[in-house]
């Protein structure tokens, strides 16, 4: 097996660099590339004869101008063949598709990267101090000048405006409807989305062919790799390769190959390590001494002391990017662990440990306590890399769609209204509306949720409803996830802005009435679909909607099933 195969391929996409090839982004990239390499070089070299560096460069002689062509010309053919150079930040964003002035920006981000690469291969064929020293510059200005034509709007000076018109007349990448539909399937089967979609452009050959997935109108049931003997840490390696997220989950895609030998470089560095002498001569090759470890650590224990991690026996890492993160702890990488409940939960299961792959937070440990998991038969392990004698890797959960989550989430559902009581069916009498008010953190909203807006829902509802407040700035609340379960649980309304807090819908009761406000137009349908799989009603509703609108879904929603009067 190669180095870097990921476990043969079954689980996606094996590198960084794989992953971000065959994005939207990298085939919107290509596209561009193609249609303006040459128009793209007449833009440069206006700016570079119009600006800062036109001093130098309007002597420039027709054969200099020839040599500036030829390294456009190169560098774009070198982009186009390492893409993943060019994919990163605003390029690799499916917010192309959103809407016409955001392909303006993409377009003026994708110049700036092309146009920074360029100037780069000429400072490195240049010998003149003072022309690097203005090419360098002159990266940094054309990025200010065109950031600030976008989002102004406004003419800095003449002859920028008219570079900046140039770069805005670039031909952007051909799409018609169908092929933009195209690209995001694409994008979907390669694990970055922010929308739904089904298990059948899962980007996994081996998931796709699965029975039991209904046709991939539901994800197949969950499965798992297992392997023996593995140093396990934001990667798992065995034997031969290493098995990182790479695009599984969207978020992984972080966790690249640069990162892959990281702790083998760190753990050689030491002064004491077991292979201080063994590298004295300044020729390391971590890939053969990740072999070497491994190999010492898997033998028996007379030799163990050498072993430079702790050694545990049957490991499930269950790390994901973001795992100190609530909604994806909660909705993409807790419910991995669902398939191992019954085993980790039978009274005759062995000590396990589970590696969360991040600094352990007091409410990852109340999650499997919520399930009911005995922690006398648990080990937690954050970010601390360690030997396992033997390893299970769970399904990935995929980001940003519950609905991909499907089975997993459900049986935690299952589960904690085992342990808990299920949520019961709505009231018949007064009702509980509960409101998710976050008044502390990044994200707060009480300039609109707040004493007005609570008087104002309560009296155009007749007095009918009570109304409980679900506040981040509760620390009561929020240092008891049983509680904040509760709430959920007995809630028979519930009105929150798109975020986090939302995520504990997966225990609402079946029939419960959701108003998901959107505060942007780019806030995706995670809530809608969680809605959909535990049975809610969902209702969208606009940042600055009035109260009225609030009271006029709650009595459309409950219009087939009025309250007794006391």
């Amino acid at each position: 097996m190669h180095n870097i195969s990921n476990f043969g391929g079954t689980l996606g996409a094996g590198t960084k660099e794989e992953c971000i090839s065959g994005s939207v982004g990298a085939i919107l990239a290509r596209d561009w590339l193609t249609r303006n390499s040459k128009k793209a070089t007449n833009c440069l070299n206006s700016f570079l004869h119009g600006n800062l560096v036109g001093i130098i460069f309007a002597n420039q002689t027709s054969s200099d101008s020839k040599i500036l062509e030829e390294i456009a010309e190169h560098t774009s053919l070198s982009l186009y063949q390492n893409i993943h150079l060019a994919v990163d930040g605003e390029i690799g964003s499916d917010g192309y598709f959103r809407e016409r002035e955001w392909q303006k920006h993409w377009n003026d981000e994708m110049f700036v990267k092309w146009a920074n690469a360029v100037l780069m291969e000429t400072i490195r064929n240049q010998t003149s101090s003072n022309i690097v020293t203005l090419l360098v510059h002159t990266i940094s200005f054309i990025s200010e000048a065109l950031s600030g034509a976008w989002k102004l709007g406004v003419k800095q000076n003449e002859t920028t405006w008219l570079w900046c018109t140039c770069v805005g007349k670039l031909a952007l990448p051909a799409l018609s409807p169908e092929s933009i539909e195209e690209r995001k399937k694409l994008w979907q089967m390669k694990g970055l989305r922010l929308s739904s979609s089904s298990m059948a452009e899962t980007q996994s050959a081996l998931m796709r062919s699965f029975t039991g997935s209904l046709g991939g109108v539901l994800p197949p049931s969950p499965n798992a790799v297992y392997a023996r003997n593995a140093v396990v840490e934001r990667h798992v390696h065995t034997p031969g390769e290493v098995y990182f997220p790479g695009c599984t989950a969207w978020w992984n895609v972080q966790c690249g190959l640069k990162e892959m030998m990281k702790i083998f470089a760190t753990e050689v560095s030491k002064p004491s390590s077991f292979f201080a002498d063994w590298t004295a001569d300044g020729s390391t090759n971590f890939r053969e001494i990740r072999e070497v470890v491994i190999e010492t650590c898997a033998t028996d224990d007379r030799y163990r002391n050498d072993c430079p991690f702790p050694v545990h026996d049957v490991v499930v890492p269950i790390f994901q990017s973001y795992c100190d993160a609530y909604f994806h702890w909660y909705i993409e990488i807790f419910p991995r662990i669902a398939p191992f409940l019954d085993t980790l939960m039978a009274d005759s299961a062995t000590r396990v440990t589970v590696h969360i792959g991040c600094d352990i937070q007091p409410w990852h440990i109340q999650f499997f306590e919520l399930v009911g998991m005995d922690s006398s038969k648990v080990e937690f392990v954050g970010s601390e890399p360690i030997f396992a004698k033997e390893v299970v890797l769970p399904t990935p959960g995929y980001s940003h769609s519950p609905y991909l989550n499907y089975w997993n989430i459900l049986y935690l559902r299952q589960r904690v209204e085992q342990r808990m009581g299920a949520a019961g069916s709505l009231s018949n009498r007064r009702r509980k509306i509960l409101i998710v008010v976050r008044n502390k953190g990044r994200r707060g909203d009480t300039s609109f949720f707040y004493d007005s807006f609570f008087q104002r829902l309560y009296r155009g509802l007749n007095g009918t409803h009570d109304i409980d407040l679900f506040a981040s700035s509760n620390n009561t609340l929020m240092s008891c996830l049983e509680c904040q379960v509760r709430a959920f649980q007995s809630a028979d309304v519930i009105i929150g802005s798109h975020g986090a807090g939302l995520s504990h819908l997966v225990f609402a009761k079946k029939g419960a009435i959701l108003i998901e406000r959107l505060e942007t137009s780019f806030d995706s349908g995670i809530y809608s679909e969680l809605s959909y799989m535990v049975g809610l009603k969902y209702f969208p509703i606009g940042k600055y909607a009035h109260v009225d609108a609030y009271v006029d879904i709650i009595q459309f929603a409950e219009y087939e099933m009025p309250l007794k009067r006391e």
